[in-house]
């Protein structure tokens, strides 16, 4: 038994590269050298990608508590059913938030889906509901598909470093 000089894990004397961080245990000293080089522009790009992942999770928390609160704001003059469905898309957006780390690209989709659908019923049933307040709505569709694709290029990012990103606290299913 050898142990590896990058991660410390256990290996068989017969193993050619690490089976955890694929380090180059019967490497030259130079593809040892050029592995922990990539590792360190590696870490650059994972550390960018939980990045990412965490400004599209406060975006997902933003969206879902401005759903829920301006409902019941005074100068908004909205009926029950805009406050239920504002809460309703407000609670899903906030447990989605949660959620975003443990299956992120599932986070961010399923709340656009979601919100696109509801777009879509007021443009074809209710028109005018659909006219008020429209930038808004493009501002909350626009956060939402900015945060799909990001969770989407991270989740790809991470799963490519599935060593460096547990090594950096992050464990992505």
């Amino acid at each position: 038994m050898s142990i590896c000089e990058n991660c410390n894990n256990s290996l068989d004397n017969l193993i050619i590269f690490c089976p955890t961080c694929e380090y180059p245990i019967s490497g030259s000293e130079k593809d040892k050298s050029k592995y922990l080089a990539d590792q360190i522009l590696k870490k650059s790009e994972v550390e960018e990608s939980i990045g990412q992942l965490k400004k599209a999770r406060i975006m997902l928390f933003f969206i879902g508590v401005f759903n829920i609160v301006i409902p019941f704001l005074p100068f908004f003059k909205v009926n029950s059913t805009q406050i239920y469905v504002g809460v309703i898309i407000g609670s899903i957006t906030i447990l989605f938030g949660v959620l975003s780390f443990k299956i992120p690209k599932v986070a961010f989709l399923i709340p656009l889906v979601i919100v696109g659908l509801y777009y879509l019923i007021l443009l074809f049933v209710f028109t005018h509901l659909f006219l008020v307040g429209f930038v808004w709505k493009l501002f909350v569709f626009s956060i939402l598909g900015y945060g799909y694709f990001s969770a989407k290029k991270a989740s790809k990012i991470l799963n490519e470093n599935e060593y460096l990103a547990k090594k950096m606290g992050f464990v992505n299913k």
